[in-house]
């Protein structure tokens, strides 16, 4: 039923263009040769082993490399992705290290501030100590000048005032005389 399907298609076809090298017949004749059973037989077991063929020749080595490229391929994409894995890790390390380097860098500064701050507290402390130093210093140099200002004072008195008790008595006075006379001097003069 096919063969007379095809063979009516090919005739109608030849017919339409009879211009041709080809006429129908020879045209039907080569693709069903005469002895149809035995010549379609013929080609459908050329043809299986033509696939035969191309499938030892060419199919397993075309898939054979197919499977090599896609392997190569797919280690490929996983040596990336484990490279990626790891960069990303690198990378999360990396700023970690960068994080606690300005932490440690924070801290260092932190430490350097209160260090100068007590360094400056410590100086003007030292410096309020040395002025207090001076400042006894000058109150004892002072009180020692007092000292030695009335200790003369008192000298000159004593002298001044032996004078002029010889002056006004008229005789000497002794030692005993004129200190009383110097003290009741100095307590009328402080009073």
């Amino acid at each position: 039923m096919l063969n007379n399907l095809l063979r009516t298609s090919i005739v109608i076809l030849a017919e339409a263009e009879q211009t041709g090298p080809f006429t129908a017949e020879d045209f039907v004749d080569k693709l069903f040769p005469s002895g149809f059973l035995w010549g379609a037989v013929t080609q459908i077991l050329a043809f299986l082993v033509l696939i035969l063929i191309v499938w030892k020749l060419l199919y397993n080595p075309v898939k054979k490399i197919l499977v090599k490229r896609q392997n190569t391929v797919e280690e490929n994409i996983n040596s990336a992705e484990i490279m990626r894995e790891e960069m990303e890790k690198q990378l999360a390390e990396s700023e970690e290290l960068i994080k606690a380097e300005r932490q440690k860098a924070q801290a260092l500064v932190a430490e350097a501030l209160k260090q100068s701050e007590k360094a400056k507290e410590e100086l003007i402390e030292q410096a309020k100590a040395e002025i207090e130093i001076e400042k006894a210093k000058a109150r004892e140099e002072i009180a020692q000048a007092r000292k030695d200002a009335e200790e003369e004072i008192r000298s000159e008195i004593i002298n001044v005032a032996l004078l002029a008790s010889k002056e006004i008595i008229g005789r000497e006075i002794n030692e005993q005389d004129s200190e009383r006379l110097v003290n009741d001097f100095i307590k009328d003069m402080t009073n």
